[in-house]
């Protein structure tokens, strides 16, 4: 309850801050953390993660917080990599929070594992961040973070999960900035004087991120400048379909899954089961013989028409 109250009670020079506003109705509304938690923070330098840090900042007492940060350096961008590491060190001095810093060369890692430098820079980050967090860790995802990924989901064929885009809550991983469009963290930013670096990758269109930043995004805000916002609005929904979707067919598993001389075996009137609820009970019943957590759509209907 007075969480809820604070964000009636945020006032910034003289006026009251729309993100912080908003971070605030975050956080109670997805039941992030409460008072007196830790708060290990994914800072990367950039907009969202400076202003997601600095924000935290301005909640800390009120809520008794203990806030650290962690700055990964990927040693992907030369001098600009150390100039972001740099950047990260001094704010979190002036902001008395503790930081831990991990250098990872992620192209030699890439060579051995064979993956983009996308995929194996997040895989790194995010081991990362569970190696340092205490309690909770927070990144700085956005609601125009939301779109992008949406799209790019929708670019790839998804079902209703890719819809329900970047979750505001995964496990200990919190995302309080998510209901917050980048303008919104723009403005905070210019309001508070409070400076950040820019990723170079960022501007141009080398990954398939930034192509729709820069090209699709562009074009579906002048149909709807609330785009972002209208989108984190259809990804809830679509969470709160899949989520009871889930528990009905986690549920039921068991009566479909059994074994058979130890071996796991699906019942054959599973195909009597609504195919949205049989869907996730095949997702079960793979995870369990294979350890395959996810399976894409284009396998979940191969899969179906052999049942």
């Amino acid at each position: 309850p007075a969480l809820g109250r604070s964000v009636h009670k945020i006032f910034f020079s003289g006026c009251v801050s729309l993100m912080l506003g908003k971070m605030l109705a975050s956080i109670e509304k997805y039941g992030m953390f409460g008072r007196g938690s830790k708060v290990l923070v994914a800072l990367s330098g950039g907009a969202d993660s400076v202003a997601l840090l600095t924000s935290l900042c301005e909640i800390r007492e009120r809520m008794e917080l203990e806030i650290s940060a962690i700055h990964v350096n990927h040693n992907l961008r030369g001098e600009e990599s150390y100039r972001d590491e740099r950047f990260s060190v001094s704010l979190c001095e002036k902001l008395h929070v503790p930081l831990v810093v991990e250098s990872v060369d992620i192209l030699s890692l890439c060579k051995k594992t064979g993956e983009s430098t996308e995929l194996c820079a997040r895989k790194v980050r995010y081991k990362l961040f569970a190696k340092h967090s205490k309690e909770f860790i927070a990144t700085a995802h956005t609601a125009d973070d939301n779109a992008e990924t949406v799209i790019y989901n929708l670019c790839r064929g998804t079902g209703i999960k890719g819809i329900c885009g970047i979750p505001p809550v995964r496990d200990n991983i919190v995302r309080p900035l998510i209901d917050c469009t980048r303008q919104d963290i723009l403005n905070y930013l210019h309001g508070i004087g409070q400076e950040y670096v820019t990723d170079s990758t960022n501007l141009g269109d080398e990954y398939t991120r930034t192509k729709i930043r820069h090209n699709i995004i562009p074009e579906l805000l002048k149909i709807n400048p609330s785009f972002p916002v209208a989108v984190s609005r259809a990804s809830a929904s679509a969470r709160e379909d899949s989520e009871y979707i889930e528990r009905q067919a986690k549920n039921t598993a068991d009566n479909y899954i059994f074994s058979d001389g130890g071996e796991l075996q699906l019942r054959l009137n599973v195909s009597d089961v609504p195919s949205a609820i049989r869907k996730r009970i095949v997702s079960e019943y793979v995870g369990r013989i294979a350890n395959e957590t996810t399976l894409d759509s284009e396998h979940l209907n191969d899969i179906e028409k052999v049942i």
